[in-house]
């Protein structure tokens, strides 16, 4: 139980990693743009 507990959490961790290298800049670029157009 413990081990599979580990793995998913490991799983989890990669995805959340892979998530703010891939994800978030362009989400910041995203928000920077529409903040733009706001003013």
């Amino acid at each position: 139980m413990s081990g599979r507990g580990q793995v998913l959490l490991k799983r989890e961790e990669a995805r959340s990693r892979w998530v703010m290298k891939n994800v978030a800049p362009s989400l910041e670029g995203y928000y920077q743009k529409t903040e733009y157009n706001k003013v």
